[in-house]
Parts: C-alpha cells; structure tokens; sequence
C-alpha cells in the first residue's frame, strides 16, 4: 500500500526534517493500517532500513522529493522513489540510461518536446531508484544494465527477473514508481489479474 502526504516547501534543511518525520508518520500510519501494530525500525548491513521484529516478509520503503513525502508497505520487499518532474539531466542522463532507454529519450524530445522528455526521465529515474531501493543495492548497482521499457498497455517492465513495477503520475508534477519482488503469492495475484 502506499502512504502519501504533500508538503509546502520553505528550506532545504528544514524541508529535510520534516520530510523525514512526515515519513515516519506515513509508516506508522500504514503498519497501523495494514497490520494493527508499529514495529521499531533498524538498518541491516547494507544500510537499508527494515522493521525490527516484524512478521516475516513484512517490509517497507520511504522516499520524498520537493514537497512529497511517500512511504510504501507491503508484505514483500519493497522500493519506492518519488520525484518531481524537471528538466532532463543530460550528463546524468547519459550516464544511467541504457542505450535503449537513451534512444527513447532522444525520440521523445524530438517528437513530443522537452516536457515529455523531462516526465519520461523521472519515470525511468525513478524505476531504477526503486528497483535499487527494493534489493538494497541502492545507486550502488550497474545503472545502464538494469533496462525499463514500456508494455502496450503502458505498464512498464525491467530485465530485471523476480520484480514487478508500479508506477503513477501525481498531483501533475510527480512521478511515483514502486518496485516489488515477486513472491509465490504475488506471482499467482498478478498472473490471474493479467488473465
């Protein structure tokens, strides 16, 4: 499930703090929620954070930009990246992209303009945040290896074998992409809902 709340921006160190207490708000909001309780919250060894104590495979993920604070908990490990919509990063850009994803990028820009480029990065930006947020990696893994492309019914999909993506554009300015790992649960669910 994922939490959601708005913020007006004023600095970015008290924008910081309250981005960080509003997502530990949202956490417990949704433990409360979805399982009638809160557990403390640690780091494992790679730095990701995860509840102290809690039923098995109960996991969660917090992320915030420029005046959005969201926060994802689910029953299997999850990763979650929200950002605001800007202009597109060039060199940045160039440097997590795959070549197919590059492709796309160039084609939008040239096709639809700059505005569209700029939400079709943060919609690929944010896919890969969140696939690296899920597996604790972080930034930390081969960016231009991990390659997103759209289905037809507009749904995104990774190379990525054993997760799933979700993703939505909010309040006109934000994207929002959750990534899940499957689980034999979650494979059965999705598989009768595509059916």
């Amino acid at each position: 499930m994922i939490y959601l709340t708005t913020y007006r921006t004023e600095n970015r160190g008290a924008d910081r703090e309250r981005e960080h207490r509003l997502g530990r708000l949202l956490l417990a909001a949704g433990l409360m929620r979805e399982y009638g309780r809160i557990w403390e919250t640690t780091r494992d060894d790679s730095g990701r954070p995860h509840l102290l104590g809690a039923i098995p495979g109960v996991d969660f993920n917090i992320s915030h930009t420029s005046g959005l604070v969201v926060c994802a908990v689910s029953g299997c490990r999850v990763g979650v990246d929200a950002e605001l919509i800007r202009p597109v990063p060039e060199r940045l850009a160039r440097r997590v992209l795959a070549k197919e994803e590059w492709s796309l990028l160039e084609r939008m820009a040239e096709n639809s303009g700059a505005e569209a480029a700029a939400e079709l990065f943060t919609r690929l930006w944010t896919l890969k945040e969140s696939y690296g947020k899920a597996t604790g990696a972080g930034l930390g893994y081969p960016l231009r290896e991990t390659v997103f492309s759209r289905r037809p019914d507009g749904s995104w999909e990774g190379n990525t074998p054993g997760y799933v993506y979700y993703q939505s554009r909010v309040y006109g300015r934000y994207v929002i992409s959750v990534c899940l790992e499957e689980s034999g649960d979650m494979k059965n669910k999705v598989n009768r809902e595509e059916q």
